[in-house]
């Protein structure tokens, strides 16, 4: 038991140990030892930590993982600033859109509610996309005219059909000859447009790059065809902490929707299959999610810390036996005083 307390006596991290002091210091200075240390000063004050922090102002480094989640139920409000999107016909000689309804038309649905579609305009889209869609024949395309929806996977859906022209008493039977009919719906191609994002985590400021989504699909007028445009909801989460303690700051979260895939069902006979060409916009219940973590002031202050420890030691293996020799014959000139003409020691 005395053993112990003695023991615990003896604990002291702060005591200071004796030391050795030569000429009244306590270490013997030496002009290589100015050298390296004044190397390392300018290294870690000018090349690197100063380098470091500016990096780690303009969040320039990072790390990052992604992942999926499968069968969310969310629900997300859309506006035309989160997605949007407009289609056309499009002549495959001329290559340009056209509005005919003696050829055939679009009958479009939200669920199953009727929606009247217009000509587009640039006002339509979102801010950060008008540039993508100006078109000189944007007024030729299809757009919806208002756009302020809940969007729920699997339960909402955007349904457009391409109705053929028919002769009817509602429509004056103004349809064109169907032998005319069919040839032009054999040389059209309709076009859908998407308003979509392509992930960018190196961007800290903007974790999205902004792009436009082009469908094409041809028509025919012996097959019918039904498009299944599957969108998903992207999740980018950022740490905003500079220093190092996250528990005072919150993560931001950012949410998109963004592009994922499209299906193609074909069926021969579209006199049997109404309509002849119909596209489905839904959204998936796999979201995608990023984590990204940008380096705080800790993380700088470890790796400086790393780095001229590194530093230390290498100039400290270069310098050992250069210094200690310096330091013994210090040592022996000052302890002892050679009288060469006598041979003796004084």
């Amino acid at each position: 038991m005395k053993a112990f307390l003695e023991l615990i006596r003896e604990i002291d991290f702060y005591g200071k140990a004796p030391v050795f002091y030569f000429k009244g210091k306590i270490k013997k200075i030496s002009t290589i030892g100015r050298i390296f240390t004044l190397l390392i000063i300018i290294l870690y004050i000018v090349f690197f930590f100063v380098y470091k922090l500016k990096r780690l102002f303009s969040r320039v480094d990072l790390s990052f993982y992604d992942y999926y989640k499968e069968k969310e139920d969310i629900a997300i409000q859309i506006t035309n600033e989160d997605f949007y999107f407009n289609f056309g016909f499009f002549n495959v000689f001329t290559n340009k859109p056209y509005m005919d309804k003696t050829i055939m038309y679009p009958v479009a649905y939200f669920n199953d509610e009727p929606v009247e579609l217009k000509p587009c305009t640039l006002d339509k889209f979102g801010t950060n996309y008008t540039k993508m869609f100006n078109d000189p024949y944007l007024n030729k395309l299809y757009c919806f005219p208002e756009f302020n929806y809940t969007f729920r996977p699997f339960i909402d859906t955007f349904y457009i059909d391409v109705v053929s022209c028919e002769n009817s008493t509602l429509n004056n039977n103004e349809c064109m000859p169907k032998k005319y009919l069919e040839r032009i719906i054999d040389a059209t191609f309709i076009e859908i447009r998407l308003q979509d994002v392509m992930i960018n985590p190196q961007n800290y400021s903007y974790p999205v790059e902004r792009r436009v989504v082009y469908l094409q699909s041809y028509l025919y007028k012996d097959i019918g065809q039904s498009v299944f445009i599957d969108l998903q909801i992207a999740n980018i989460e950022t740490n905003t902490n500079l220093i190092g303690f996250d528990f005072l700051t919150e993560d931001k979260l950012e949410t998109f929707i963004k592009y994922d895939s499209s299906t193609t069902l074909q069926t021969p006979g579209y006199k049997d299959f109404y309509p002849i060409y119909e596209f489905k916009i839904q959204l998936i219940d796999k979201s995608f999610h990023e984590k990204r973590h940008y380096p705080q002031l800790f993380d700088v202050l470890s790796e400086v810390g790393g780095f001229v420890e590194s530093l230390y030691s290498f100039f400290n293996i270069i310098g050992f036996f250069i210094i200690n020799i310096l330091y013994e014959n210090s040592i022996t000139n000052s302890l002892f005083s050679f009288n060469f003409k006598k041979k003796s020691l004084e």
